[in-house]
């Protein structure tokens, strides 16, 4: 089977174009996802940046034609939990088919600024679901993203503390909320199961994002950090491991 990457990075990088020209994908395997089976031979329509029809009947006129050359097309996937933080990371996320990316926490804002250099078509790259900074008790090195989180230099476990990171956050332009459940896994010095920000922190973290209408992401691999997570309002558990 021919690699399917090349038209869904080619129809992808032709969104941020597509308000001037209208396209035809034509002689393409196509899987909708909606159903088992491949459509082949298809012609795929683009019109404004969006998929316009999937048929096997010759384009109109006033599109310009790429030709698949037999490769297979699928819907975009999404990358719902990913730490991309670099140019490198975002071109091999959509030249392996990944068209939406949710990011789970980066040290500096990189997710922000890789979603508006591909909302303004500077980059070919997914559209980024940008988490910004993990809201954890300690930001080590991460101190250093924005000079507004110099108070939170000693940790990040009030009320006060937590209200702060969460805003500079969605300030700098997160679309969601990352923060702790439980500890780390994979570290000699930590217990994946255990439970790091309580209930009550989880809760003022949702609420505070709320505000925004921003959703909130929990880490938590222990069961308890699971239950604070869910009691308190997460939108979502990542890893759930025990």
């Amino acid at each position: 089977m021919k690699n399917f990457s090349f038209c869904i990075a080619m129809i992808v990088s032709l969104a941020g174009y597509a308000q001037q020209k209208n396209y035809a994908l034509v002689n393409a395997n196509v899987f909708t996802g909606t159903e088992n089976k491949i459509y082949p031979r298809s012609t795929v329509l683009v019109k404004n940046g969006k998929i316009e029809s999937v048929s096997t009947v010759a384009p109109p006129a006033g599109h310009e034609i790429i030709d698949c050359q037999g490769y297979y097309l699928i819907p975009g996937m999404i990358d719902a939990h990913s730490h991309l933080d670099n140019l490198a990371s975002a071109k091999r996320a959509l030249e392996t088919g990944v068209t939406t990316v949710r990011t789970a926490g980066v040290p500096a804002y990189q997710d922000v600024a890789l979603a508006n250099l591909v909302k303004i078509g500077s980059i070919a790259g997914p559209d980024i679901i940008a988490a910004g900074v993990y809201v954890s008790p300690n930001l080590e090195e991460t101190i250093l993203a924005d000079v507004r989180l110099a108070p939170l230099i000693n940790g990040v476990n009030t009320d006060d503390q937590l209200k702060l990171l969460v805003n500079v956050n969605i300030d700098r332009g997160a679309k969601v909320i990352k923060t702790r459940g439980t500890e780390r896994a994979g570290r000699p010095d930590t217990d994946p199961r255990e439970q790091v920000y309580t209930e009550q922190q989880i809760r003022v973290i949702v609420q505070e994002a709320g505000k925004h209408n921003v959703p909130v992401m929990i880490h938590a691999h222990g069961d308890e950090g699971s239950r604070a997570a869910v009691l308190a309002g997460a939108k979502s558990i990542e890893h759930g491991t025990f």
